[in-house]
């Protein structure tokens, strides 16, 4: 998987300039409205997602147990 298309790595780099631009900006004395910013960025995330850009992976969801594995409460009436 290439990290630049990865949807989750958008977002971690998004999160960190942030973290940055609020860091650097309480240095300098500026306020900045970061929930914002934040907002901004994770809509041109999802913006790029549907324009296939970038793409949200979805082998990160653990499929270790099957769907039949469990018991079902029904199960102990038969």
């Amino acid at each position: 998987m290439n990290k630049f298309t990865s949807y989750a790595f958008w977002v971690a780099l998004a999160g960190a300039i942030v973290v940055l631009l609020n860091d650097v900006s309480k240095l300098i004395g500026i306020e900045i409205n970061t929930s914002i910013i934040e907002s901004v960025m994770l809509s041109a995330c999802g913006v790029f997602v549907v324009l296939g850009l970038i793409h949200k992976d979805t082998d990160d969801v653990d499929n270790s147990q099957d769907d039949n594995d469990f018991d079902h409460p029904d199960d102990e009436l038969k």
